[in-house]
């Protein structure tokens, strides 16, 4: 105990003492920075001595075992392995040498015997230099542990050699590398690693601008940002590209980040208030959250889930406790998270608030309360699968498709990892494989579109429509999780798979503890056997180890309740040994081939046999489970939850929902005048979505026009309330559809492409790289009276990455003798010099060009076909702005190039067209009047409702009045 309560006064006198820079002189201020920063350093090593006399035995034996010229023979010197590189021991074990030595309560404090030992083994490394293919070990992980080293023996009695000390640090510069360097080392977690040694350095040098510098690319990457990398601004971790990984590179974020903070406070190279606070939030309101107990969801692991004792962090005590110094106003909440770590608070989820979020840019939904945490994991093609890199996480292909964590205690999942059956990883739908599919390395994008959810930070539902058609998985799905407190109601609808395997949906597969009760037809029972079991729709709901699954439409159900075995080899080439683990697995079988298949089934956590038993599964409705909709309401809270997929309708008796987009929302008081909604775009690429709703109450159908949040906040959530103020709907003109009777790119030096699905367009620098674009419309069934507006409608198959550097030009051509099975480079007709419209590239949007003056020109000149031509304005830097549109060839008619050819509704008829011949109305800078005054007259909407006299007016029907008469007129 006493030796405890001196290593604690080191720490709080060394680790938290301010620097005096009063009446000095500027060198002997910055030689004062320079100490103090180096005793801070080694005072909170020290204090990760949680005990001294296991430390002394520690450094007894490796003492014991160090040979003369400073090697161990355990360690293979000359590995260069990619992972698990074992010379990086040689480092670690040193440590504990100079700890030992370094440390006054230590019994080998100062030994000379030790310190000969801690000399001999530096000049072993350096001069044995072992080396790795990883660029990790040479400019992260070494430098670091020399630095760390070098640093504490600055406190022993003997000064290390001072030509050995300069070997060393000209080595950390030479092969540690910049944290400003390009790619993926230059940015996030990297940076800030990098950055690091070049603190320890400059102190150890004591160089000012090495260490004003290493500060500043230390501090850097603490800011919101939308490049690839980096923290974003929904306070998840990005790294290896769009990847999530706020568990994995996000401790080196926060531990580095938080370590410098404290390093350097009250010094010239001290973090800013700005940076500080967004570091202290990214910590209480992401980080924090993403363990419980002591364990990390294994959702925010990335390829680290594969190691051993990966999601243990009990270490993080340290950490935590630097930042309540950092952050003194939420002391409470990080003494709740190390006593959750330490194991020392009433259970795993004390102190948790009960928080619901969706990191829209990460694809990612977190649930935490005290009760438990429930997490989803999905990918878009904005965002990267879980990756495998370096031979790990060899089995993880599915690991983003809508995983699940669910967990109470925080242990449920402890290195289950090599004894998991990969095909059926919990939340998610999928064939079983044979063999899992292994991509790209460090990550690949996923396929999906729709992914994505809404949030009001308590409640929510997040929605991830499945589409993998690669590896022969070729398997759909909707699938979403309606979150509202208590309980997960998880459903999955339109599941089609032209596979050759069973498909499947994994409810949990985790550590078996306890025993497994069901109730299955009201009876209740508790299965004592391990095995297999078979429950097709008799099964009401399993309860396994203080979480419960319920089942209210039934399904065809499996339970596995016995020993896997399984290798870490087999996930991560780094490791050995087997693993046999008791596992608990739970599962629906949809069969194979499966047409339009769904499953709904509710989680319940944190509960026993008496609470399940006194549960009012009824408070749970699910209103709707199909292709585009999916929708379920909790009585006792008053809400309703929906995912529509697509532009659907939801009718009901007490209210009808209709959206023009696909979207996620909330809603609630839809029995009142005021209905309260929170929507979000799943796809991320709608400016707009439009609800149309009308109930008992607000009889009139209303329109909602719902702006959704631009970048950097797409996908975020955004609150609107629908009332009698909202405006009433107003039906559309008809529309008609026309599409391409022929179309087709060239590209210089190919024979014709017309028989190809998709389109494409690419600028560069010769013309065997150039794309243009043709298509051919007849317009000999439209009439020009008819015509209100025409849209030109592309649909995006795909682009490459920088398509935003460039844009799209839409041109009309006056040939239209072209054919799609003749045109080619050489033969291409001319388009006109001036433009229709130019639109700025994009991966994910609506493509619409308005050609409403060109279609009814064309007509009019007695010309009956509209020939558009597209191309690309200019070539990317890295020559990556190639993109590509469905052509008319394309299966899916809803993707196929139109002309959407908006007519004059009925409503229209006998109007005044305005501007017209007639001169008692006319526009003066966009608004209308009349000949007889210079006042804006009095105009209200075609539904009657009074339009502000300094609105500027869009095209439609309007009424204007004026001296006691009214005029309809439609506005072009």
């Amino acid at each position: 105990m006493q030796k405890h309560i001196v290593r604690t006064i080191i720490f709080m006198l060394l680790l938290f003492t301010v620097s005096s820079r009063t009446s000095i002189s500027a060198k002997e201020a910055e030689d004062n920075d320079f100490d103090l920063i180096i005793q801070r350093i080694q005072a909170s090593e020290w204090n990760k001595v949680t005990n001294v006399t296991t430390l002394d035995n520690t450094v007894t034996s490796l003492s014991g075992t160090l040979q003369t010229d400073g090697s161990w023979t355990d360690i293979p010197y000359t590995s260069t392995a990619q992972t698990n590189w074992e010379p990086i021991t040689h480092l670690d074990r040193l440590k504990n040498l100079v700890l030992a030595y370094t440390l006054p309560n230590s019994s080998y404090f100062e030994n000379v015997t030790l310190h000969t030992q801690i000399s001999s083994a530096l000049t072993y490394w350096y001069n044995k230099h072992p080396t790795s293919t990883n660029w990790f070990m040479q400019q992260i992980g070494c430098p670091q542990r020399v630095g760390i080293i070098l640093i504490l023996l600055r406190a022993g009695a003997t000064p290390l050699d001072a030509a050995l000390e300069t070997n060393l640090l000209n080595r950390m510069k030479t092969e540690g590398g910049r944290p400003d360097q390009s790619g993926s080392q230059g940015t996030g977690a990297n940076k800030i690693d990098i950055a690091t040694h070049w603190v320890y350095r400059a102190c150890l040098t004591k160089n000012n601008a090495d260490l004003s510098f290493g500060a500043q690319q230390v501090y850097y990457p603490i800011e919101t940002t939308t490049a690839t990398e980096g923290l974003k601004h929904d306070l998840s971790i990005m790294q290896h590209g769009p990847q999530f990984y706020t568990g994995g590179y996000g401790s080196s974020f926060a531990g580095n980040v938080a370590n410098m903070a404290v390093f350097l406070r009250e010094t010239p190279y001290a973090m800013t208030g700005e940076k500080l606070n967004l570091l202290t939030s990214f910590i209480r309101d992401s980080y924090i959250r993403i363990i419980r107990g002591k364990y990390f969801l294994y959702n925010v692991l990335g390829r680290g889930l594969s190691r051993p004792g990966a999601l243990n962090q009990s270490a993080l005590t340290d950490l935590l406790g630097k930042v309540k110094f950092l952050d003194p106003e939420n002391a409470t909440l990080y003494d709740d998270a190390i006593a959750r770590l330490t194991e020392t608070a009433p259970h795993a989820g004390s102190g948790l608030a009960l928080t619901h979020t969706h990191y829209f840019c990460a694809d990612y939904t977190l649930y935490t309360s005290p009760a438990y945490t429930f997490d989803v994991r999905t990918v878009s093609t904005r965002t990267y699968r879980n990756e495998n890199g370096n031979d790990e996480n060899l089995k993880g292909y599915f690991l983003s498709d809508g995983a699940t964590c669910i967990s109470v205690d925080g242990d449920e999942y402890v290195d289950i990892f090599p004894a998991w059956d990969w095909t059926k990883i919990p939340g998610v739908t999928a064939p079983q494989k044979p063999s899992i599919p292994i991509p790209a390395q460090w990550g690949t994008f996923g396929k999906s579109v729709f992914a994505g959810g809404v949030s009001d930070s308590v409640y929510g539902v997040s929605a991830y429509a499945l589409n993998d058609p690669d590896y022969s998985i070729n398997t759909t799905a909707n699938k979403a999780w309606f979150f509202f407190g208590k309980e997960v109601v998880c459903l999955g609808a339109a599941i089609r798979s032209t596979a050759s395997e069973m498909i499947q949906t994994t409810v949990n597969q985790c550590l078996l503890k306890g025993d497994i009760t069901l109730s299955s037809n009201g009876a209740t029972s508790t299965l004592t056997n391990a095995g297999s079991y078979t429950y097709n729709n008799d099964v009401d709901w399993i309860l396994h180890n203080k979480i419960a699954y319920l089942f209210p439409q039934g399904g065809n159900l499996k339970l596995s309740n016995q020993v896997q075995t399984g290798k870490w080899s087999d996930i991560n080439t780094s490791y050995s040994g087997s693993v046999s683990e008791n596992v608990f697995k739970l599962w629906f079988e949809h069969g194979i081939k499966p047409a339009n298949v769904s499953y709904a089934y509710i989680v319940l956590p944190n509960t026993d046999v008496n609470a399940l038993e006194n549960y009012n599964v009824d408070d749970i409705e699910i209103l709707a489970n199909t292709d585009s909709v999916q929708a379920v309401r909790h009585k006792m809270l008053g809400i309703t939850e929906f995912v529509f997929y697509r532009a659907a309708s939801y009718v009901e008796e007490d209210f009808t929902l209709k959206t023009n987009k696909g979207c996620a929302l909330i809603l609630r008081d839809f029995e009142t005048a005021a209905v309260r909604v929170q929507i979000a775009d799943p796809s991320q690429s709608n400016t707009e979505i439009k609800l149309r709703f009308t109930s008992k109450v607000l009889t009139t159908e209303k329109e909602l026009s719902c702006t959704m949040p631009a970048a950097p906040y797409k996908g975020a959530s955004a609150a609107f309330t629908i009332d009698n103020n909202t405006p009433d709907y107003v039906a559309p003109a008809p529309q008609d559809l026309v599409y391409p009777i022929a179309d087709a790119f060239v590209r210089g030096g190919y024979a014709n492409q017309g028989a190809i699905n998709p389109l494409e367009v690419k600028e560069d620098e010769t013309d065997s790289y150039r794309r243009h674009s043709y298509l051919k419309f007849d317009l000999t069934d439209i009439d020009p009276d008819d015509i209100r507006e025409v849209n030109f409608v592309l649909s995006i198959h795909s682009t490459d990455a920088n398509v935003t550097a460039t844009d799209w030009q839409f041109k009309r051509v006056e040939d239209d003798s072209w054919t799609e099975t003749g045109i080619v480079w050489n033969n291409k007709p001319a388009p006109d010099s001036q433009v229709i419209q130019q639109l700025s590239g994009c991966a994910a949007c609506d493509v619409i060009v308005d050609v409403t003056d060109v279609v009814i020109n064309e007509i009019k000149h007695k010309n009956k076909l509209l020939t558009i031509h597209i191309s690309s304005t200019k070539r990317g830097s890295d020559g990556k702005t190639f993109a590509k549109f469905y052509s008319r060839e394309e299966a899916d008619i809803s993707k196929r190039p139109q002309l959407q050819i908006k007519k004059k509704s009925t409503d229209e008829t006998g109007l005044d067209v305005f501007p017209s011949e007639k001169n008692y109305l006319y526009a003066q800078d966009g608004y209308i009047r009349s000949i007889n005054t210079d006042t804006p007259l009095q105009i209200y909407t075609i539904a009657g409702m009074p339009v502000s006299p300094d609105k500027q007016l869009s095209k439609g029907v309007y009424i204007v009045k004026s001296d006691n008469s009214a005029v309809k007129f439609l506005l072009k």
